[in-house]
């Protein structure tokens, strides 16, 4: 995992894209949450993706994985996606 982050949607909306004035949250991520996403990516077989995973009544659940996502959680903590991915690239890690 290179980066995981929360997305808080705003008042009065139920969804979380940043584009419909969710924000963006660098709290720590639950390591149950973590590890689902690390087992979801396994299992399907993905090195690259963005998944987005929901808590409801203490469990975690993922919604869906995209392969084009969001960059606006690596701006907030101040990474740079694009030298991140050239490094990772370079060392054979995707």
């Amino acid at each position: 995992i290179v980066h995981a982050y929360w997305r808080v949607a705003a008042q009065g909306e139920f969804r979380t894209n940043v584009a419909l004035g969710a924000t963006v949250k660098l709290d720590s991520v639950p390591g149950k949450a973590l590890d689902l996403a690390l087992h979801t990516a396994s299992a399907c077989g993905w090195n690259d993706v963005g998944l987005d995973i929901c808590e409801y009544d203490g469990r975690f659940f993922v919604l869906e994985g995209n392969m084009k996502y969001g960059k606006e959680g690596f701006r907030a903590a101040g990474i740079d996606f694009y030298d991140l991915m050239d490094t990772m690239i370079a060392k054979g890690e995707i």
